[in-house]
């Protein structure tokens, strides 16, 4: 009786459809069925005895068809390498699909894999005395917090930096979930390149959890949408096209995990719009960057995270912050206990081989020629001649000349084969092709976008488990993120891309829990040439950004350049374009639009003209901001320099000393290095005369006119 109850109470909770036999038991039996990998000997025969045809291979003894390194070097029927046909490949997809369609109608789970999540310890025993993990799958005591975190919020953003484990922190945290009832059925969304993985860390710390990853053609995912299970796991690309298509409800899911996050920080993107269609009662996501550039990308994603979450200052970084800060959990590797060996990062200057030299030098002039003759506006074109000068970096494609590559083999040497190292690029054909022709000797594996979900794994599987695999190129935009490579110890930065913390999250692909030995990073750059101008921009960039919103902000990208940073690359200046003077070149129409400006509009025009000037701008707008309507911070020579702005719009009025001395009192309280008084009308000689005293900078109407015509800055 008391048997009955339980399956009575559980069954209306779960009411859950077995998955296929593919997808239940990935973990233990491959892809292609096992038959199709062996190659069946003949029976043994006696002299004497006849035997019909299909008795001399009843019984008959297999053989592997694998060599000594584990790599199946069978010959398919249309004479290609049996694990490398696309045309086994299609039949295998059409073979399984049918299998699958068959396979699921009208299959129910077994009662006990019903309750085998219920009859288990309280959670609370499991995360403090650990007795259900294996003395191998365990979490860490800052996981442990991690995993409580998720737990007791329906909306949650788990931020920590890469290599902390926020895959086994959800993971975990579902597995309690759907223990205590909470949570029935899970949507995992990643990117493609992470789906293995997130399919072996389901199977290592969830193994009661049945799984189905949801892949192939549009036919065969509309099945796997309609099969019921505790864990659907699909890819942003085809979660959206399904949801397009109608394969997918918007409705069905009790909770949803986003991993990498930012991929939907843009509102107005598909992808984005897709997701944020979904209903769910645990809204989770999962970023190393939850914060790319700018602060509208963290209320992007809170668009997901909690929908009813309402921003009255989305474009100001301290108030996203203190709105969110109960939703999100960030910890750094210094913040944590965590045992991780040294990172030791350093950087290499080389010098252009003659050849490189001179190759160099003539497409720089060329390039700089071209934007002098294409004129402004056309910074997609301005980036494609970055790329040819960075190429020549890496190799002058004639002759093959490369002080890089001549670096890395010289280091290589001197590595392997006792160690194992991976290099990264984000020019998977130009560079990272010719790389791995380059180091044939150590058996490279070339990991790029190129690749479909099974040779990605492939070639994973042969680095990580391959003695004679030595090296693993790696495309930065293909396997930057989601990759556990702590087999490698040394990590190459061949060339950079234009997201400082890009270079850092790659490398936590083999710096990261499990990973024993010290990890040595070798950012490579060259002397005087485009990478050193990138270089020194973007670290005056990355300073800034921590200065403003520090723990929030991780990344810089080539969006977040001026065109006078961009155009200084190939020492220019940016051109002002002739429409642009013609509608604001008037003094006295820019006046009248000053004049028709609210206060609080006048207070964005000043705020946008420091911006324009290079600094880091915050328009506070608050009624009760203590005599501070702007703060801004810039880099310049001497630092650091924070700025404190009041406005005052009095059209045609005159600003007195009173208001002055007010500033100076306020400058006082204020931590900022000077003090701006901005005005629409003008100052008095007594307010001039208090201001050079209390050391208080004044723009008047002039001024501010003048900046706006100087910057090209539209009202």
């Amino acid at each position: 009786m008391f048997f009955e109850n339980i399956v009575r109470d559980v069954i209306p909770l779960t009411p859950l459809v077995a998955p296929s036999i593919d997808e239940f038991s990935t973990s233990f039996r491959p892809e292609i069925p096992t038959e199709d990998r062996f190659i069946k000997l003949p029976f043994p025969r006696i002299k004497g005895h006849s035997y019909a045809d299909d008795e001399l291979h009843e019984g008959g003894q297999i053989a592997l068809p694998f060599d000594a390194n584990g790599i199946d070097r069978t010959i398919c029927r249309h004479g290609n390498p049996r694990n490398a046909c696309p045309q086994c490949d299609a039949e295998d997809d059409h073979r399984r699909e049918r299998e699958r369609t068959k396979l699921l109608e009208g299959r129910s789970l077994d009662i006990f894999q019903l309750l085998r999540p219920i009859l288990m310890p309280p959670f609370e025993q499991i995360l403090e005395g650990q007795e259900f993990f294996t003395p191998i799958f365990r979490p860490k005591p800052y996981q442990v917090a991690g995993i409580k975190f998720l737990m007791s919020h329906e909306n949650a953003l788990l931020g920590d930096e890469m290599g902390l484990g926020k895959t086994i922190q959800a993971i975990i945290a579902i597995r309690i979930l759907m223990r205590k009832g909470k949570v029935n059925n899970v949507l995992i969304v990643c990117p493609v390149s992470l789906l293995g993985n997130w399919k072996k860390e389901l199977s290592d710390w969830a193994p009661e959890l049945n799984v189905i990853r949801v892949r192939g053609t549009q036919n065969q995912r509309a099945v796997l949408w309609q099969t019921r299970s505790m864990v659907h796991l699909a890819s942003y690309e085809s979660l959206r096209e399904d949801i397009e298509n109608g394969n997918i409800t918007r409705t069905g899911f009790s909770a949803i995990i986003l991993d990498e996050i930012q991929r939907i920080k843009n509102p107005e993107a598909r992808i984005s719009q897709a997701v944020r269609g979904l209903d769910s009662t645990y809204r989770w996501g999962l970023s190393g960057t939850p914060l790319e550039n700018r602060v509208e990308d963290v209320v992007a994603i809170f668009k997901f995270i909690k929908p009813d979450l309402h921003f009255p200052y989305p474009d100001n970084p301290a108030s996203v912050k203190e709105l969110i800060k109960s939703y999100v959990l960030r910890r750094r590797i210094q913040d944590v206990e965590v045992d991780l060996p040294e990172k030791q990062v350093n950087e290499f200057w080389l010098d252009l081989n003659e050849e490189q030299q001179a190759a160099y030098d003539n497409e720089y002039a060329r390039a700089k020629e071209e934007i002098r003759i294409r004129g402004a506006g056309n910074r997609i074109y301005i980036f494609s001649l970055i790329n040819r000068l960075k190429l020549i970096c890496n190799e002058e494609e004639t002759s093959g000349s490369s002080c890089k590559k001549d670096f890395v083999i010289d280091r290589l040497e001197s590595l392997l084969p006792e160690e194992k190292a991976i290099i990264f690029s984000h020019f998977p054909k130009r560079t990272l092709e010719k790389l791995k022709k380059t180091l044939a000797n150590y058996n490279p594996e070339l990991y790029s976008g190129e690749l479909n979900q099974r040779q990605r794994d492939s070639v994973i599987d042969r680095f990580i488990n391959n003695e004679n695999s030595r090296v693993l190129l790696i495309s930065l935009r293909a396997g930057g993120v989601g990759l556990n490579l702590q087999v490698a110890n040394h990590v190459f930065h061949f060339d950079h891309w234009w997201n400082p913390a890009t270079t850092r999250q790659a490398e936590g692909r083999a710096y990261r829990i499990g990973q024993s030995r010290t990890v040595f990073i070798y950012d490579i750059f060259t002397n005087g040439t485009i990478e050193e101008k990138i270089y020194n921009i973007l670290a005056k960039k990355q300073e800034l950004f921590q200065m403003v919103i520090d723990d929030l902000t991780t990344e810089t990208v080539s969006g977040n350049l001026t065109d006078e940073e961009l155009y200084s690359l190939f020492d220019l200046k940016p051109p002002r374009p002739i429409a642009h003077f013609e509608e604001i070149d008037s003094p006295e129409k820019i006046k009248e639009k000053i004049r028709l400006l609210s206060a609080s509009e006048f207070e964005s025009l000043i705020g946008k003209v420091f911006e324009k000037k290079g600094y880091s701008v915050q328009v506070r707008g608050a009624p009760h901001d203590g005599g501070v309507d702007i703060t801004a911070t810039g880099s310049t020579r001497m630092g650091i320099e924070r700025l404190s702005i009041q406005c005052k719009h009095y059209y045609n009025g005159t600003v007195g000393p009173e208001v002055v001395r007010e500033a100076i009192g306020t400058h006082r309280l204020e931590n900022t290095n000077r003090f701006f008084l901005v005005t629409s009308g003008v100052f008095s000689q007594e307010a001039n005369r208090a201001a050079q005293i209390g050391n208080i900078d004044l723009m008047d109407i002039s001024t501010v006119i003048g900046e706006i015509i100087n910057l090209n800055l539209d009202i």
